[in-house]
């Protein structure tokens, strides 16, 4: 709903979280899901069945989007 009334590409879009249904809800949405250590991160990592995008804290998360971002740019 909040794509839709904020126009958000979420193809486009990251989601950072540290449980694994942060990362599950960012793929049913068709975005990144980015996992991180902190919080409850390293006690539910066992859990995917692939290990998904994985940072250890949200600066390392955000340095990732925007190498990302930079290296699409170029590409």
């Amino acid at each position: 709903e909040a794509s839709r009334k904020y126009n958000i590409d979420l193809v486009e879009s990251f989601m950072i979280g540290d449980h694994p249904s942060d990362i599950y809800c960012a793929e049913n949405a068709g975005a990144t899901g980015i996992y991180l250590f902190t919080g409850h991160g390293l006690k539910h990592l066992h859990e995917f069945k692939q290990k998904p995008i994985c940072q250890p804290d949200i600066l390392a998360a955000a340095k990732y989007i925007i190498n990302y971002k930079l290296k699409e740019k170029n590409e």
